[in-house]
Formats: structure tokens, sequence, C-alpha cells
């Protein structure tokens, strides 16, 4: 009768721990110290631009180190469900942005000077600091579900929330961008894209290589063609007897000529291609990004500069894989 009742007696605590589990307490992250933390990451990465590190690095590991402190003190299984979704979010999100930042302040910092070296610093600084601005409510959220929902809800409901403030420090990125290839235009290559006249002579440039280049059309620059509805042949059997709606090259609108050129390049760009090529073409890519913004200069480049350091930032990923 009593092993009886042990059996019952344990049966019962199953189902109890099964179906009635015991609530995960919550932690209280200290935010005053989430914020000291991240001042000291900006100021280690603003130190780099001395030499010996590079801040786009230090700044990813410190803020993943931030990550991983601000969680102490919760449940092991509610401190994995965090860093899981803080780890999605980095991957997706915060890390792409870094990295933009990244470029962008190398390329200024080519410049020289020190004007040009406060302004790179700037843009790794505030960027860190919109990151950890936008962690800290996160983290408060965090904090405030543990004890309401299981582990993998907690982790599903962050990736959800995601961080505030990217889209400000993305924006910030971007206006930098553009200050940034209008001084380039100036200095490098002698073009004023607000000029009368400069969107005319950037653009025949651009014409005058793609003629060019199709005089022999490749299959790449068929198939592109045919993608964005641009003729690249003077005539053809199938037009002849089917017609055709295509726009010759020399007729079509400029986001047309743009997605044209930049279908073609990426064709270049496979499994096969080897390291090199591929920096060149995103290289390519990039210099043809910021030849479209100085077209669009008085109407809206935005696209453009956003492209341009799309493309810098890849050519930039892979060269580090290079050397």
């Amino acid at each position: 009768m009593k092993i009886m009742l042990s059996i019952i007696i344990f049966i019962i605590m199953c189902f109890n721990a099964i179906y009635h589990p015991k609530p995960v307490l919550a932690w209280v992250p200290v935010i005053d110290d989430i914020k000291k933390a991240g001042e000291n990451i900006a100021e280690e990465a603003k130190n780099c631009f001395s030499g010996g590190c590079d801040p786009v690095k230090v700044a990813k590991k410190g803020l993943k180190s931030l990550v991983s402190s601000a969680v102490e003190g919760a449940s092991e299984e509610v401190e994995e469900s965090v860093i899981r979704a803080a780890d999605h979010i980095f991957d997706n999100q915060v890390d792409p942005l870094l990295e933009r930042a990244g470029v962008l302040s190398k390329e200024i910092i080519s410049f020289g000077g020190e004007e040009a070296e406060t302004r790179a610093k700037n843009i790794i600084n505030y960027a860190v600091k919109d990151v950890v601005e936008g962690f800290t409510p996160w983290i408060e959220e965090a904090s405030r579900i543990a004890d309401k929902f299981a582990p993998e809800e907690i982790e599903k409901h962050l990736i959800n929330t995601s961080f505030d403030r990217l889209d400000k420090l993305e924006n910030k990125i971007f206006k930098d961008a553009n200050l940034f290839l209008d001084r380039v235009a100036k200095i490098v290559d002698d073009v004023d894209c607000f000029a009368t006249g400069t969107a005319t002579k950037v653009r025949d440039d651009i014409y005058r290589r793609i003629l060019i280049r199709i005089e022999t059309p490749t299959r790449n620059q068929i198939e592109c063609a045919k993608q964005h509805n641009i003729k690249i042949k003077l005539w053809s059997w199938g037009d002849i007897f089917f017609g055709t709606d295509d726009i010759p090259i020399t007729q079509a609108e400029d986001g047309q000529v743009y997605a044209f050129t930049k279908c073609v390049i990426e064709k270049d760009i496979s499994i096969g291609t080897n390291t090199e090529k591929i920096i060149q073409r995103y290289s390519d890519l990039a210099s043809l990004a910021a030849d479209y913004r100085c077209i669009e200069r008085r109407g809206a480049p935005e696209y453009y500069t956003r492209e341009w350091l799309e493309f810098k930032t890849k050519a930039e990923l892979w060269l580090e894989i290079y050397d």
C-alpha cells in the first residue's frame, strides 16, 4: 500500500512539473551600467583610428559582450533566450549598420586631415551610442516579460520587438554618406553634381561606355536587356516578325539604364568567381551608383546613396577575406 501511495505521489509531482512549471523569476538590468559600458565601447572603437585595431570589430565584440553582461542575474533559460534573440538582431540589423558605418568612416578618413578624422570618429561614436540607446528599452522589455512567458516565447517576442533607433541610425549614416559623396565628386572627380550640365556630362559618359560594350552583346547583356525592356541591338528577326515594346537604350529612362547595367555586372558574380574579381565587380557597382547619384542629385539621390554604400560594404567585406 505504501509503495502504491508513493507511486501516485510521484505521478502527481511529475504532472505538476509538466503542466504547472515553476515561474521564471525576472531580473532587473542595471541601466546605468549598460550606458556606461556603451560609452566605454564607443571610446575604445574611436581609439582604433590611431591604429592597431578595427573600430567596427571592436564595436561588434563590445556590444555583444554588453548583451551578455546585461542578462546576468536571469535564469539560465531566460539568459539563453535573450542572447539568441540578440544574436538574431545583431546578425540581421545591427552588424550590417555597423559595417556600413565602418566603411563610410574609412572612406572619409582616407582624405586625411583632422576634420576627416573627427567626422570618421563621430560616425562610429554615434553608431555605437544609438545601438546602446536602442538596446536599453529592449533589455528592459526582456526583464519585464521574463516571468510571464516561456523561454522560447521570450526569444520570439524579443526578435519581433527589435531595437529602437536603428532607423534613426541608418538615416544618420546615409546623411553623412550624401555629404561625403558630394565632397568626393568635387575633390576627386572635379565634378559639382549641383552644377548645370553636370548630369548630362555624366550621363553621356555612361552611355559612351555602354555603347562600346554592347557592340557585340554578351549573353548577360542580352538577358539583362530583355529583363529591363531595353533594346541593345539595332534590329533582330524577332522584332521584324513579332514587334517589340523594348526601348532603345539611348532613349531609356535613367533608372532603366542603371538597372540594366547593374544587372550585367551582378551576373558577372557567381559561385565560381574568384575573390579578386568579386571585389572589382562590387567596386564597379559602387562607382555606377555614385555616377547615377550625381545625375539625380537635384532630384532623389537617396536610393543611389544607399546602393553605393551597400556595394562599398560588400567590396570591403570581400577584401577582408582576400587579405
